[in-house]
């Protein structure tokens, strides 16, 4: 595909209100026209507080239109700033239109104030106090050691997670939606996978652009060790050769996956899945994928275990040492 051009960009507010759980945020409707999706395999919002210049890019994949032809979306944005908003196209090897027509969407006009109350008449002389109750007795702290009676949320185990899509239910298997991620974008665009049997969880997946250095989770844990066991496939064509999309994956801060190469390691469109046992002591697991290469890391899909639950890697290897798991 040489180009993909944007046929027309319509904005118009949907609701003008504050959102459930973010105070001072509106939502805007994005209405657009593609006349010729051909070559167009999704959509990116941008937007930002000045003209041309966007802070933020939404990537909401492909849409279907209404019968009209118009596609629809919703951004939240600053309830009380003017926003400037415009569309980009992309095809299915990464190439990008150029930005559409710019539209300003202007903040909510606040209403004036209303008028001070008049003084309230002088209230009467109140009636003598009565006596002081004696003061309740304080309460015994909690002797050392106690439970903490509002620890940390921690998700449980087995827990899995659908990097860069939604929730999925894959026979007993529960996927959650894409979340606890720090940086990379989440994009969908592999149409089918050799050799895995949770084909839907590698049709989305969570990036590196070019702009980062890597990406990575905070994923919320009660201390204990765990099997982690990360999904990876290459459907990008133009990474569809050897060394063309090199990374490292650091879990708890310790590099245990150095230089991978999903296409070396397991060829175009097909899972390559590898396993750890990890130690978790501050409460959360941290998950980071390191960019070597131009073309930037990704992750399809993350399972947490129980490590006690399932045979030891390598047959009793140390923990953290790699197990790589061979899809059915």
């Amino acid at each position: 595909m040489h180009s993909i051009r944007m046929q027309g960009i319509r904005i118009v507010v949907a609701l003008a209100a504050l959102v459930p759980g973010l105070a001072g945020a509106r939502v805007e409707e994005i209405r657009w026209q593609q006349g010729d999706t051909t070559n167009v395999a999704g959509f990116q919002i941008h937007w930002g507080l000045a003209s041309r210049s966007y802070s933020s890019t939404v990537d909401i994949g492909m849409h279907a239109p209404d019968p009209d032809g118009i596609y629809r979306f919703d951004i939240t944005v600053p309830d009380t700033a003017d926003v400037y908003v415009a569309m980009t196209a992309y095809s299915a090897e990464d190439l990008q239109s150029e930005l559409s027509n710019e539209r300003l969407r202007a903040a909510p006009a606040v209403p004036e104030p209303d008028p001070p109350a008049p003084d309230p008449e002088p209230e009467p002389d109140p009636p003598a106090p009565e006596p002081e109750p004696e003061p309740e007795p304080e309460p015994e702290p909690d002797p050392p050691g106690a439970p903490d009676p509002d620890p940390p949320v921690s998700v449980g185990v087995p827990y899995r997670l659908n990097a860069g899509g939604p929730a999925l239910s894959l026979g007993s298997e529960t996927w959650s939606a894409d979340t606890f991620a720090t940086g990379g974008v989440g994009r969908g665009t592999i149409s089918s996978v050799t050799a895995a049997e949770d084909g839907p969880v590698y049709q989305t997946f969570r990036y590196g652009d070019r702009d980062s250095s890597g990406f990575g989770y905070e994923i919320p844990l009660a201390p204990g060790r765990y099997r982690v066991v990360l999904h990876f496939a290459e459907g990008y064509s133009g990474a569809a050769s050897v060394g063309e999309r090199v990374f490292d994956v650091a879990l708890e801060g310790a590099t245990l996956l150095g230089g991978l190469d999903i296409f070396a390691a397991a060829g175009f469109s097909t899972a390559e899945i590898r396993s750890f046992d990890v130690d978790v002591v501050d409460g959360a697991l941290s998950i980071f994928l390191t960019r070597i290469t131009a073309t930037g890391p990704l992750v399809s899909g993350i399972e947490i275990l129980d490590a006690a639950s399932v045979p030891p890697p390598g047959g009793g290897a140390p923990p953290g040492a790699p197990l790589l798991l061979s899809p059915q």
